[in-house]
């Protein structure tokens, strides 16, 4: 069976694709191995659906509420700036609101009004039927080749003239991503940069965490890489195996390439990050002052502590502060602690496994794709969309921006070369 175009995976980008690409000549059909299209969606935003940023726009590379840039990683910066200069947060908003769902903004993150992500699923999937654009569930691709008269062929099954590859990475297995589109695009010819984890927790190698887990505390986290110092802010949440939470999200993947080229990271904690250090070292001194009435047995407590940090996190300082004891004079105990307040080191050993993140850093090198269209420079009518490709985000919506960024632009890509046959 022949259809103009054929796109393998109806996730996010998959569905998008084809929206933009239908026209009233041309066939599309979608295959998706999943029971349901989309199955991913559902589960994107904490089943509210970050649909994107107010901050993913190419003029807003250098500034993100989540203080991490660019808040974009790839092993080519340049091809996610230009994918994203062509279709940035406001034209998601303006398409999504052309078919029926209308977004809302809270402080930054743009969600769509029902505040549900089945409502997100329903209005691409709905719009994919009235635009007869036909899904096939449950088929999972097995081999794709391609012809001498340019027709691609899927399974034996069917036959097109344009095939996108649009299968997601390796993330969250539960939605189905299995990396099968790295394998369909290799067999092309096309490279691959190592796909590991993203926006996942981080196991660490220190003995304390039996102590912290399941608390949670805002503070900062920072690190060197590659020459820069990387600061993020949040909310931390302490587990038996090291650190998680959004800021530990955030830096997931650059700790991941460290540790996969032989690298031993060391992340420093700041679990006051609003309080310099000096300043701390004197209301330590005077928090001991007030319950010690006698300064010559220098033992420090939790009641030192207990009204600047949580109880557990509390206990833990005093605990490393063991290991690092100055009891000389008042002022040197506190200034030992306050820097184990302000650079609490953590050691990271590696990531937590693929099913436990949210999405995929790495995948189809960028290099052999035209940022312009999405089509590969190697294969004529082969395209890519989405997380197969070697860009990925940090949280806040931005990861779904690139699904819909890159869809757009193969969809238009799409429709002008049908334009072109007619």
């Amino acid at each position: 069976m022949y259809y103009d175009i054929i796109i393998v995976g109806g996730g996010a980008s998959g569905l998008c694709t084809a929206i933009h690409a239908k026209t009233e000549n041309n066939s599309i059909l979608i295959l998706d191995h999943n029971n349901i299209p989309g199955k991913k969606i559902l589960s994107t935003g904490n089943g509210r659906c970050n649909l994107t940023n107010v901050n993913a726009s190419v003029d807003l590379f250098g500034s993100n509420p989540e203080g991490l840039v660019p808040y974009m990683t790839s092993g080519d910066p340049l091809f996610y700036h230009e994918v994203i200069k062509q279709f940035d947060c406001h034209d998601t908003v303006n398409f999504f609101a052309e078919n029926g769902l209308f977004c809302i903004d809270k402080n930054g993150y743009v969600y769509p009004r029902s505040e549900q992500a089945s409502t997100v699923l329903e209005i691409l999937r709905s719009r994919c039927e009235d635009l007869g654009i036909e899904i096939r569930t449950g088929h999972d691709v097995k081999t794709i080749t391609k012809k001498k008269d340019a027709l691609f062929v899927v399974d034996s099954m069917f036959e097109c003239t344009n095939l996108v590859i649009a299968t997601g990475g390796l993330a969250g297995a539960n939605t189905g991503n299995d990396g099968s589109g790295y394998k369909m695009a290799q067999s092309f010819g096309h490279e691959l940069v190592e796909p590991i984890p993203a926006l996942c927790g981080i196991r660490c190698r220190d003995d304390f965490f039996k102590y912290l887990k399941g608390t949670r505390t805002d503070g900062k986290l920072a690190f060197k890489a590659d020459n820069r110092d990387i600061n993020v802010h949040g909310n931390i949440q302490f587990t038996d195996y090291g650190i998680s939470g959004i800021p530990t999200f955030q830096i997931s993947s650059i700790i991941g390439y460290m540790l996969s080229i032989g690298e031993q990271p060391v992340i420093s904690i700041d679990f006051l990050p609003d309080i310099a250090l000096v300043d701390l070292v004197k209301l330590l001194q005077n928090n001991y002052r007030l319950n010690h009435s006698d300064l010559k047995e220098i033992k420090p407590d939790e009641r030192m502590l207990i009204g600047l940090l949580n109880k557990n996190v509390a206990m833990v300082i005093l605990r490393q502060y063991a290991h690092v004891k100055d009891n000389s004079s008042v002022e040197s105990m506190c200034v030992a602690i306050a820097r184990l307040i302000k650079v609490f080191q953590v050691h990271p050993y590696e990531l937590m496994a693929f099913e436990n993140a949210q999405t995929t850093a790495g995948g189809i090198y960028t290099g052999d794709v035209n940022s312009r269209t999405m089509e590969s420079m190697k294969i004529k009518g082969l395209f890519f969309t989405g997380e197969v490709l070697d860009v990925n985000g940090i949280c806040g919506g931005y990861n779904l921006q690139w699904a819909f960024s890159t869809a757009a632009i193969c969809g238009r890509a799409l429709k002008a070369r049908q334009a072109l046959r007619l």
